[in-house]
C-alpha cells in the first residue's frame, strides 16, 4: 500500500532517523552531505516549501561518502513513494546528478516505477537504459525485468541489445519480459539447465524472478514453455522445489 500523498508531518522524524543512522556508521567517510540533506528535509517539511531540497539531494547522492549516498537514496525513495517528490522534480534531479547519483535511480528502478504514473515510469526507465554510464545502463537492464512497465520497455531493451549485445542480463531481461522465462546451461552440471521464470506481480507488489535447475531430458520432454509454466505455478503459491528435482 502506498503512503498518503500528504507526508510532510512525518518527514522531520524520518530525517532524524536518517541522521542517527549516518552517525551510527563506523566507516571513516565524511557525512556532511547527508547531514545537510537531513537538515534541508526538516526545513522543507516544517516550512511547507513547494519544492523538495533538490540541491541537497544531488550533493548527497553524488558524494563519495557511501553512507550519505545510501541515506539520500532512502530519503528519495521514501518521498517518491509518498508522492511528495513529483515526477518533474524526479527528472530534474536525475539530470542534475553525476553517474554515482544516477546509479541510485537505476538501482531503485523497480520500486520507483511501481509508484510513478505509467508514462513517467516509462520515460525514467528509457532514460536510464540509454545512460552514458555503463554501470547505470547495466543496473537498469537488471531492474527493468520487475518494473511495472516492463512490457512497454521491450522495444527499448531490443535497441540496447543491438548496440550492446554482451551487456550483463540483457538476454535474460529480453526473454523474461517477452516470453516469461529464460533457459541457460547449468555451469555446475552439464546434464541440467537453469530455468529462470517471472512470477507476475499485483497492483501493489512487483513481479518476482525465481530460477531452478532442471534436467535437460525433462526440459526436452516438457518443452521450455511448459516447464516454466509449472515452475511459475509452484512459485506463485510460495512453493519451492528441492534442489535436484524436476517439475
Amino acid at each position: 500500500m502506498q503512503h498518503p500523498a500528504t507526508p510532510t508531518r512525518s518527514i522531520p522524524a524520518f530525517a532524524e532517523t536518517l541522521r542517527r543512522e549516518l552517525h551510527r556508521q563506523k566507516r571513516p567517510q565524511p557525512t556532511a552531505a547527508g547531514e545537510a540533506l537531513c537538515h534541508a528535509l526538516t526545513e522543507w517539511a516544517n516550512h511547507e516549501h513547494a519544492t523538495p531540497p533538490l540541491a541537497e539531494f544531488r550533493e548527497a547522492l553524488c558524494t563519495r561518502a557511501t553512507a550519505a549516498q545510501e541515506a539520500a537514496a532512502c530519503a528519495m525513495l521514501d518521498l517518491i513513494t509518498r508522492a511528495a517528490l513529483p515526477p518533474p522534480a524526479i527528472h530534474t534531479l536525475l539530470e542534475s546528478c553525476t553517474a554515482p547519483g544516477r546509479f541510485w535511480f537505476a538501482a531503485l528502478l523497480t520500486p520507483i516505477t511501481q509508484t510513478l504514473p505509467h508514462d513517467h515510469a516509462l520515460t525514467l526507465a528509457r532514460r536510464l537504459l540509454h545512460d552514458r554510464s555503463k554501470r547505470v545502463r547495466h543496473t537498469a537492464i537488471e531492474r527493468c525485468i520487475t518494473c511495472r512497465c516492463a512490457a512497454a520497455l521491450l522495444p527499448t531493451l531490443k535497441e540496447v541489445a543491438a548496440t550492446e549485445p554482451t551487456a550483463p542480463s540483457i538476454h535474460l531481461s529480453l526473454d523474461l519480459i517477452e516470453h516469461g522465462y529464460h533457459v541457460e546451461p547449468d555451469e555446475l552440471n552439464p546434464t541440467r539447465r537453469i530455468v529462470t521464470a517471472l512470477v507476475p506481480g499485483t497492483d501493489t507488489t512487483p513481479p518476482q524472478v525465481h530460477c531452478h535447475s532442471v534436467s535437460a531430458n525433462r526440459l526436452n520432454q516438457l518443452g521450455p514453455a511448459e516447464t516454466a509454466r509449472r515452475l511459475q505455478a509452484l512459485w506463485s503459491r510460495g512453493q519451492l522445489l528441492p534442489a535436484g528435482t524436476d517439475p
